[in-house]
């Protein structure tokens, strides 16, 4: 486990890996509930591309190759948009 491999430098973490902080952690629905501009499979994959990199455990997130092959990254986007702006040279670069 985590606790076994780094220890427990700052008193945080527990043995099973239980959070002893003394901040309160939100429930990992926030994640899908704060989400908004998203709508439909598109949604529905970014989340699913976040809850693997957003693990508690690091043996159980994805890896960095596991990421770069996920559907959400390599989908169209449907804004293209958005996406021909980050193409466009901003104001601060002329």
């Amino acid at each position: 486990m985590l606790h076994d491999r780094g220890g427990n430098a700052n008193g945080s973490g527990g043995i099973k890996g239980k959070w002893l902080g003394g901040l309160k952690l939100k429930d990992a629905s926030t994640l899908q509930v704060s989400e908004q501009r998203l709508e439909g499979k598109e949604k529905k994959l970014f989340l699913n591309f976040m809850l693997k990199m957003l693990r508690w455990l690091p043996e159980k997130r994805a890896t960095a190759q596991q990421l770069l092959d996920d559907p959400w990254l390599n989908s169209p986007s449907n804004d293209e948009e958005d996406c021909a702006s980050l193409n466009r040279p901003s104001e601060s670069d002329a």
